[in-house]
């Protein structure tokens, strides 16, 4: 059975390595390091890559607003905040909501045209991490704006939206009506202090 078996390395050593000749002086042991040296190369490039696309979605995650490409549009969403009263102020928790919250949103027009009735619709969008078959819960409040003349800026706030479960992704997007321009930002929820789940 020993003698079998050795014949079998024997004979794959033979068809795997090919025939050796006396100017082919590396050693099997040698060809196994080359072959475990490519290896490494190969897995550290990998990791690169895991590395840069880690940092990319960290940068992502920071990122406070979300805006699409650059559409041309009258109507520009210049900034969206959640601001809140039952927010963390310190630890490691700093800024994640934990109860009611306001949605600041500031509106411009860009245009050299005066707009009447710009109507500013925010959605409140909450999906579940780990069901990605369920349906986003939605949230919806409008607001219109009688004029918005050109150059001028409106600030618009939308209260009362309630942050869930923190393990659920929470988005508000804002999005003047009849315009191409929406914005979106994340509200970071947390239990509320003393909570025991």
């Amino acid at each position: 059975m020993l003698k079998k078996l050795l014949l079998i390395c024997a004979l794959l050593t033979f068809f795997l390595g090919g025939c050796s000749t006396a100017a082919d002086k590396s050693t099997p042991t040698d060809q196994l390091q080359q072959e475990n040296d490519q290896l490494k190369h190969a897995v550290q490039g990998q990791r690169e890559k895991i590395a840069s696309l880690q940092k990319e979605n960290d940068t992502l995650r920071k990122t406070r607003v979300i805006r699409g490409p650059e559409i041309k549009s009258d109507i520009l969403v210049q900034n969206v905040e959640i601001t809140s009263k039952q927010a963390y102020t310190s630890g490691k928790n700093t800024g994640a909501v934990y109860g009611t919250f306001n949605v600041a949103a500031t509106l411009k027009n860009v245009s050299n045209k005066n707009y009447n009735n710009v109507k500013l619709v925010t959605i409140f969008q909450r999906t579940r991490t780990n069901y990605p078959q369920a349906k986003p819960r939605l949230e919806s409040a409008v607001y219109t704006i009688p004029t918005l003349k050109a150059g001028q800026r409106a600030n618009i706030t939308f209260r009362g939206f309630k942050a869930d479960h923190p393990e659920m992704i929470q988005e508000v997007i804002v999005n003047p009506v009849t315009f191409n321009d929406i914005s979106k930002a994340r509200v970071r929820a947390a239990f509320a202090p003393g909570s025991r789940d």
